[in-house]
């Protein structure tokens, strides 16, 4: 059974490279966020881990881990839109508990700034 989610996954990649090309972006160490305001009724997140010379076990456990990371992170009920979270180079070597501390950062209330 699925957690209890206010959110639901980002899978079509048109949708992807529209919010990609089309939103404004957060950047951290280890995240960046593509954010991109809707008209949709809920939040929809797409999860991208690139290649990065690394080997798809490695890849796969990092996309479960933010995808549990963003299963407790306390994401805003009145957040609408559409969002990517792709990982970066530094994400492969951070513990469960870094990534949860910066997934919930970055997804805390994605604003778009002055305005």
């Amino acid at each position: 059974m699925p957690p209890n989610r206010n959110f639901i996954r980002l899978h079509r990649r048109k949708d992807i490279l529209r919010v990609i090309r089309e939103g404004w972006r957060i950047r951290r160490d280890s995240f960046e966020l593509a954010w991109l305001q809707g008209e949709e009724q809920t939040l929809r997140i797409a999860v991208v881990v690139p290649l990065m010379g690394k080997r798809a076990v490695d890849r796969n456990r990092l996309r479960r881990r933010i995808r549990d990371a963003i299963d407790r992170a306390a994401v805003p009920i009145d957040l609408k839109g559409d969002a990517v979270l792709r990982a970066r180079r530094g994400a492969y070597d951070l513990e469960f508990q870094e990534i949860q501390i910066e997934v919930k950062q970055i997804l805390s209330r994605p604003e778009r700034p002055n305005g």
